[in-house]
């Protein structure tokens, strides 16, 4: 009996994928991160973050901020237009579904008024 039960846990383990520990997803987060970070140093690494100028650092830098982007002063990286731009034209188009409901017109509706003298062909004199 023994040697069953191993088998069948050991095909539920085969059949099972890995899950993944919310440690092990926050590590995944972090080497991220750190790679981003160290990318970002690689490409501007000597310059100052502000203005992106190699003679000084950002504690010295009087100069207005420079976007990363288009290095352009005026805005920075994350709300720079081109940046923006492109990220909207990439971004697909949201889908929209029929709605079962009929669409309501902006004034309610109007019903047609039907006299009791038509119907009986006699003429009603207002009051």
């Amino acid at each position: 009996m023994g040697g069953r039960r191993r088998a069948r846990c050991l095909a539920k383990r085969q059949a099972d994928p890995p899950r993944q520990s919310p440690k092990d997803s926050l590590r995944l987060r972090e080497c991220a991160r750190a790679a981003a970070v160290q990318a970002f140093k690689m490409h501007f690494g000597n310059c100052c973050f502000r203005c992106l100028a190699s003679r000084q650092k950002a504690f010295e830098c009087r100069d207005p901020a420079i976007c990363y982007t288009c290095r352009k002063t005026g805005h920075l990286e994350r709300s720079c237009p081109v940046r923006l731009a492109k990220a909207k034209a990439k971004a697909p188009a949201p889908a929209r579904l029929a709605s079962a409901a009929p669409q309501r017109s902006s004034s309610p509706p109007t019903l047609p008024l039907i006299s009791n003298s038509s119907a009986t062909g006699q003429s009603v004199s207002p009051p």
